[in-house]
């Protein structure tokens, strides 16, 4: 099961997609955003580098954290939009 949700913060919007699956320990919760690393063999280990590069081009963040019970919840901090007729948000 996978949930998603957005979490108003302020300026910001966290946008969190959580799994109850086994999770990932620490050291590999440092690596799995590096280019080519990855656990599935069948995987490329390019899809947490592009969300790391996309973020890092929209002034965003991203971050792996343990969901209690088991998992993960990959988390995505980005500016709110501004409302219609207004400029962005600085």
């Amino acid at each position: 099961r996978i949930e998603l949700r957005a979490v108003p913060a302020g300026e910001r919007v966290e946008l969190h997609v959580t799994d109850h699956g086994p999770g990932l320990d620490a050291e590999d919760l440092e690596r799995a955003f590096d280019r080519h690393w990855g656990l599935r063999p069948d995987g490329t280990g390019l899809g947490l580098a592009i969300v790391r590069r996309l973020c890092a081009n929209n002034r965003a963040t991203a971050r792996l954290q343990p969901t209690p019970g088991g998992g993960l919840d990959a988390v995505v901090v980005v500016r709110r939009a501004a409302p219609p007729g207004e400029g962005a948000t600085p």
